[in-house]
């Protein structure tokens, strides 16, 4: 059989405990092409998620939205240190018709691949709009357990009231009589010789 072809996989443990898979692939023909896979080593480390809910959602049923985020994290095998509910706030501009948000901040430690796998279940998600995720090998568990939540430098304001301010904005109001300036009377002019 002239296009058959042969493969062989070939496994090798080097010193560092990767794992390099080579693919050889022959053909009868005088030509030979070759394939090469390597898989690199995965390290789990420790990372910080924000989570963005659905505002509605997560002060409904608190549970039920700190679940389905564990459950998100469960699907790729990470393992939980801590999850708080870290604020609920005015979005800056509207995410998929909503005003307000909950974050939730997670620490996990996971392999690195598996992030992806993360945000693309956030992405299916109805529920959760966001998601930022960081390493933070850095931290230790008292350090996570000590943060809270800052408050916000400006306070939140009706924007309709804020435009008022603006070039014009005082047109309603009533002015505040402006003081008369003193009249200066001219000498005649036969006492200016």
């Amino acid at each position: 059989m002239g296009g058959v072809l042969q493969w062989r996989v070939l496994l090798s443990l080097r010193q560092r405990k990767s794992t390099m898979v080579t693919l050889v692939r022959r053909s009868l023909s005088w030509q030979a092409t070759y394939f090469r896979v390597t898989q690199m080593p995965t390290h789990v480390r420790q990372y910080e998620a924000l989570f963005l809910l659905n505002s509605s959602y997560a002060t409904g049923s608190w549970e039920a939205a700190k679940g389905e985020v564990e459950h998100i994290l469960h699907r790729a095998n990470a393992e939980i240190l801590h999850v708080r509910k870290w604020d609920d706030r005015r979005l800056a501009y509207e995410l998929e018709g909503q005003k307000r948000g909950t974050y939730v901040l997670v620490f996990f430690k996971a392999e690195g691949p598996k992030i992806a796998g993360i945000e693309r279940d956030v992405q299916i998600s109805e529920n959760i709009l966001r998601v930022l995720v960081l390493k933070a090998d850095h931290l230790a568990m008292k350090d996570i357990e000590a943060m809270q939540p800052q408050q916000p430098a400006v306070e939140e304001h009706d924007t309709r009231n804020f435009r008022r301010g603006g070039p014009g904005g005082d047109r309603d109001r009533e002015r505040a009589p402006v003081a008369a300036a003193p009249v200066v009377e001219e000498a005649p002019e036969e006492a200016k010789i």
